[in-house]
């Protein structure tokens, strides 16, 4: 089966994707574990930014709460596919891309053809 699951899961798959104050529930944790365990899903590389939500509050708090997970056979088709994430503005969250690794190899060569003569 084809599976993209994307989205705010509202709980982290390690503890160490969370970082500040506040306490968390280590259930929810064991149970999204479980759950991608189950769904045999794959969780996508992030790049760009550590953590995709920021409780913005004296004492911050940051996560990794939004992420996109795929079944195998596409991560199979697209081994480059990565999540992207884009700095905040207005919401507490960031907004995720994703999308496979690209290089900028900068502008393409000048070409000329003698027919232009």
């Amino acid at each position: 089966m084809l599976w993209c699951i994307g989205g705010d899961f509202n709980t982290v798959l390690d503890p160490l994707e969370r970082r500040g104050g506040g306490v968390y529930n280590m259930g929810s944790v064991r149970s999204f574990c479980s759950f991608v365990l189950r769904a045999r899903v794959v969780d996508l590389p992030l790049h760009g930014v550590s953590y995709t939500w920021c409780n913005n509050r004296e004492t911050t708090s940051w996560a990794r709460l939004d992420r996109f997970l795929v079944s195998p056979w596409i991560h199979s088709w697209f081994p480059k596919l990565m999540q992207k994430g884009i700095p905040r503005s207005l919401s507490d969250h960031n907004a995720i891309l994703i999308g496979e690794e690209s290089k900028d190899w900068g502008p393409g060569p000048f070409r000329f053809y003698d027919g232009w003569l």
